[in-house]
């Protein structure tokens, strides 16, 4: 019973971080294509810009944690 659920578990975990993984080269492709970005030119603007994208992935979290 342990074990499934731990097999459960690690597969759902595995699922996640897919999608997670899928989504943010997605995001990052439509956004250069469509929103006109360019590339972070700056060590500082690149960690702003991966602050605000866990700030989006903390919201969206958040989000899903309020529909259950």
């Amino acid at each position: 019973m342990l074990r499934s659920l731990a097999r459960l578990l690690a597969w759902v975990v595995s699922v996640t971080f897919r999608l997670a993984f899928v989504v943010a080269v997605v995001g990052l492709a439509a956004g250069f294509a469509f929103g006109g970005g360019d590339l972070p030119t700056s060590v500082d603007e690149l960690g702003d810009d991966v602050h605000r994208l866990g700030d989006a992935a903390g919201d969206g979290i958040g989000e899903l944690g309020r529909l259950g």
